[in-house]
C-alpha cells in the first residue's frame, strides 16, 4: 500500500478538511456578525456589493487553475514558468474584468444593484477582484507541487483576517458597511500577500524545466473545459432550487433549501479529496497501473464512508432539523432523506471525475455534465407538481446517479479497469481498514513514548497542529472582544503596550517570544529577590488578569504561529534550560503548552522537580484523547477557579517570577 502513497494523500486529505471546516466556522461567525451588526438593509447591501467581484473572479479565471494543476502535476512545466504565464494571463483577464465592470455598475448599476452605492460598487471591483482572481491562480501553483500545508494556511488567511477585521471595524468602531467592505478587502489583501509569500519558494529554479511554447494557449485550451464543466456542475445543483421555487413558492424553497444545504455539508470530504487527488493523479501519468489502483480504492472509500456518516444523518435527521431550525421546517427531513443517496453517488464520481481531468480529458466531464443538467431539469419537471420538495429531492438523486453512472462507464473505458474491479472490495482494502483502526487507536487511545513521538513527528504532530489551528481560530473569535476590552483597560491603567512579549524556550529548546497580558507596571524590572516587593507592582487590572488567567489569551496567537500547542508543558525561561538534567530535558521534546497536565492536576502544590516529572509523565502518554481530556478538565478547574495557572517558569521556591519591563 506504501507505494499507492495513500498515507500522505490521507494526511492532506485531513489537513484540506481540517481547513474548509475551518473555514466555515469562520464564514458562518461572519454572517452571524454582520447580520446582527448592520442589520438586514445594511447586510443586504454588503452582499451585493461584495456579489460583482467574487462573481467576476469565478466566471474569468477560465479554468487556468485546474490547468496549473493539471500541467504542473504531471511535470509539464515549472512553477517559475507558470507563474510568468500567469502573471501575464491575469493583466489581461482583470483588465477585461474591470471593464466589464465599469460596463455593468456604468449602464446597469441602479437596476441591477438597487439600493447599493456606486462608489462601493467601484471600489469593490477596481480593487477586490483583480486581487481574487490572482489568488485563485497563485494558490493552484501550491495545489500543483502537492504542498498542501502552505495552500490550506494561505486559503484561510482571508476569512480569518476577515472576521478579525470585521470585529474591530463594524462591532468596535461601527463603521457600518463601509467597515465591512473595507475588512473584506484588506482580507483579500492579506490573503494576497500570504499567497506570494508562500508561492516565492519555488521561484528561485528557473532552469528546472523548459516551458512549453504555448503555455498560455494550453492552459485555455484545458481551461475552458473544465471550466465550463464546473459551471454546469453548479447549474446542476441549483436547478432544483430555482423550480421548487417556480412550481410551488418561496415558503417551500426556504425549507428544501434547508435539506439541500444539510446534505451537501457530506460533500466536505469529497471536496477535500478532489483537490488533493488531481495533482497525485496527474502525476502518477508515466505510472498507469499505480494510478489504476490507486482511483478505484480512493473512490471506494469516500464512497463508504459517506454513506455511512449519511446513513447517521438520515437517523437524526428530524430531531436535528427541529433543534437547528424549529418545528417549522420538520418537511425538509423528507426531503434530506431523498437526497442522500445523490449525495453519496456524488462523492463516488468526483474522484472518477478527477481521474478523467488527470488523463487530460475535462471535456468527458463538460459532457457528462450537459446530460445531468437536462436529465435534473425533466425530471424536476415531472416529479416536483406530483411529489412537491420530496420530488424535487428525488429529481436530484436520479441526476446524480445518472452522473455516478455515466463517470463510472467513462472511466472504466478509458484507463482499462473492468467494471469489477472498480466497485470490488479487496485485500487492498482489508490492509487499509485494519491499519485505519490501529491508527485511530494509538492516536486517540494509546501512549506514546517521547522517542515514538519524535519519530512519528511528520503523523502525530501533524494531528495535533490541524487541532491546535482550529480550536485556536475557534478561542481567538470568541475572545477577541474581550482582549481588545482587556488590552484597552491596561492601556488606560498604565499607558504601557498591552502586550508585554518574553522568551521562552520552545521545541527542542529553542527560543521563541511568548505573548502575554500586562500585569506589572511598565518601569518595573524584577530581580526574582524580594516577591513581596513584586506583588506590590501588580497593577488593579493585572491582578484581575492574574486570578482568572486571563493574561494568557495573547498565547493564542502564539498556538496559531506554531510556537506553542494548546496543550503540553508550560514553557520555560531559557536560563532554566541550562540547569536541567540530561532527563528533565525530555519535556523540551514537545511544543510548550496553553494548559497541560501539571496545571489540572494542581501543579502548584508540587515542587518544580515534581512538576517537571509530571509533564514528562504527559510526554511518555501523549494521545489526542489525552489532549481533549486535559482542555475538559481545563474548562473545569477554570470555571471553578480552583487553580489560577501557575507557569513553570513562575515558581516561588526558586524566586523565578515573570519580569515585565
Amino acid at each position: 500500500m506504501g507505494s499507492l502513497g495513500l498515507r500522505k494523500l490521507f494526511i492532506n486529505i485531513g489537513g484540506t478538511l481540517a481547513r474548509q471546516m475551518t473555514a466555515v466556522l469562520l464564514g458562518i461567525s461572519l454572517v452571524v456578525l454582520l447580520a446582527r451588526a448592520l442589520g438586514p438593509q445594511g447586510n443586504g447591501t454588503y452582499a451585493m456589493t461584495i456579489l460583482l467581484p467574487t462573481l467576476l473572479a469565478n466566471l474569468l479565471n477560465l479554468g487556468i487553475p485546474s490547468a496549473n494543476v493539471y500541467y504542473i502535476g504531471r511535470g509539464s512545466i515549472s512553477v517559475y514558468h507558470a507563474f510568468k504565464t500567469n502573471i501575464r494571463l491575469w493583466l489581461f483577464l482583470s483588465g477585461l474584468g474591470v471593464l466589464l465592470a465599469v460596463l455593468v455598475v456604468w449602464v446597469g448599476g441602479e437596476a441591477l444593484f438597487p439600493g447599493v452605492p456606486k462608489i462601493f460598487l467601484w471600489l469593490t471591483s477596481l480593487l477586490i477582484f483583480p486581487m481574487a482572481l490572482l489568488q485563485f491562480l497563485l494558490t493552484s501553483l501550491l495545489q500543483g507541487v502537492q504542498d498542501f500545508r502552505r495552500f490550506n494556511h494561505v486559503l484561510l488567511v482571508a476569512p480569518a483576517a476577515t472576521l478579525l477585521l470585521a470585529v474591530l471595524t463594524v462591532w468596535l468602531f461601527d463603521l457600518g458597511v463601509a467597515g465591512a467592505l473595507t475588512a473584506f478587502g484588506l482580507g483579500y489583501f492579506l490573503g494576497l500577500v500570504f499567497s506570494i509569500y508562500a508561492v516565492r519558494t519555488y521561484l528561485h529554479d528557473k532552469s528546472k524545466s523548459t516551458p512549453p511554447p504555448d503555455y498560455a494557449g494550453q492552459c485555455i485550451g484545458y481551461g475552458w473545459k473544465a471550466h465550463l464543466s464546473n459551471i454546469l456542475t453548479f447549474i446542476n445543483y441549483r436547478t432544483d432550487i430555482y423550480l421548487v421555487n417556480l412550481f410551488l413558492n418561496p415558503a417551500f424553497t426556504g425549507i428544501y433549501v434547508i435539506a439541500v444545504q444539510i446534505a451537501e455539508r457530506l460533500w466536505m470530504l469529497s471536496q477535500s479529496v478532489s483537490t488533493v487527488i488531481l495533482p497525485r493523479l496527474s502525476e502518477l501519468h508515466r505510472d498507469e497501473e499505480t494510478r489504476k489502483r490507486l482511483t478505484p480504492i480512493v473512490a471506494r472509500w469516500i464512497f463508504m464512508v459517506t454513506v455511512v456518516a449519511g446513513g447517521t444523518l438520515a437517523l437524526f435527521a428530524s430531531p436535528l432539523i427541529k433543534l437547528l431550525f424549529g418545528a417549522k421546517y420538520l418537511a425538509a427531513a423528507g426531503a434530506l432523506l431523498w437526497l442522500l443517496p445523490g449525495i453519496a453517488f456524488t462523492s463516488f464520481s468526483r474522484v472518477l471525475a478527477n481521474d478523467l481531468a488527470a488523463r487530460g480529458r475535462p471535456d468527458l466531464n463538460m459532457y457528462a455534465a450537459c446530460l445531468v443538467v437536462i436529465v435534473n431539469v425533466i425530471a424536476n419537471i415531472v416529479l416536483i407538481p406530483r411529489m412537491g420538495i420530496n420530488g424535487a429531492a428525488l429529481a436530484t438523486t436520479i441526476a446524480y446517479t445518472v452522473n455516478a453512472v455515466v463517470k463510472f462507464y467513462l472511466y472504466a473505458r478509458l484507463s482499462g479497469n473492468p467494471l469489477w474491479q472498480v466497485i470490488a472490495f479487496s485485500r487492498a482494502d482489508r490492509e487499509l481498514l485494519a491499519n485505519g483502526i490501529n491508527s485511530f487507536r494509538k492516536l486517540f487511545g494509546g501512549s506514546l513514548s517521547a522517542g515514538q513521538l519524535i519519530k512519528s513527528a511528520n503523523t502525530n504532530r501533524r494531528y495535533k497542529r490541524c487541532m491546535d489551528i482550529f480550536f485556536s481560530l475557534i478561542f481567538i473569535i470568541a475572545a477577541l472582544p474581550l482582549m481588545v476590552l482587556i488590552a484597552m483597560a491596561i492601556k488606560f491603567e498604565t499607558g504601557a503596550p498591552a502586550i508585554f512579549i518574553q522568551e521562552r524556550a520552545g521545541l527542542q529548546g529553542r527560543p521563541f517570544k511568548i505573548y502575554k497580558f500586562r500585569t506589572m507596571l511598565r518601569d518595573f524590572v524584577s530581580t526574582g529577590q524580594n516577591y513581596a516587593d513584586e506583588e506590590k507592582r501588580i497593577t488593579r487590572v493585572g491582578r484581575l488578569l492574574r486570578s482568572t488567567s486571563l493574561d494568557e489569551l495573547p498565547q493564542l496567537f502564539n498556538v496559531l504561529k506554531g510556537d506553542m500547542s494548546l496543550v503540553g508543558p508550560r514553557p520555560t525561561l531559557l536560563y532554566q534550560v541550562e540547569k536541567y538534567s540530561d532527563g528533565q530535558k525530555k519535556r523540551l521534546d514537545v511544543p510548550p503548552g496553553m494548559t497541560g497536565w501539571t496545571q489540572v492536576n494542581r501543579g502548584e502544590c508540587f515542587s518544580w522537580e515534581e512538576r517537571i516529572k509530571m509533564d514528562i509523565h504527559y510526554i511518555q502518554n501523549w494521545s489526542l484523547g489525552l489532549d481533549f481530556k486535559i482542555l475538559w478538565m481545563t474548562a473545569g478547574v477554570m470555571l471553578k477557579k480552583r487553580v489560577a495557572w501557575v507557569d513553570q517558569s513562575d515558581d516561588r521556591i526558586a524566586r523565578i517570577p515573570t519580569d515585565e519591563s
